[in-house]
């Protein structure tokens, strides 16, 4: 959730290319995804994670960006993703 919540306060965000992660930064208008560097998933990428950080702030000094952020976090919010987990349950 910290990853939402970010986006939902107008901050790009930063992630690791693994699991559920990818889900979320779906979009490079509000974060950046690094690889991890181990097949496991595990971030060992020290130069790529800092990479996607100089990204990420690069993106922040766009006032485009929070509203975009603000935008992309809704995708996750109770609005929308209520009623498919009401329907799932159905």
């Amino acid at each position: 959730m910290a990853l939402v919540e970010s986006l939902a306060c107008g901050t790009p965000v930063v992630g690791c290319n693994h699991a559920g992660i990818r889900d979320i930064i779906t979009d490079p208008a509000v974060g950046m995804l690094c690889e991890p560097g181990s097949l496991r998933g595990e971030m060992n990428n020290v130069s790529g994670l800092s990479k996607a950080i100089l990204e990420a702030i690069e993106l922040s000094r766009n006032p485009l960006t929070i509203e975009r952020c603000r935008q992309h976090a809704e995708r996750f919010g109770w609005t929308v993703c209520g009623p498919k987990l009401e329907a799932l349950y159905k």
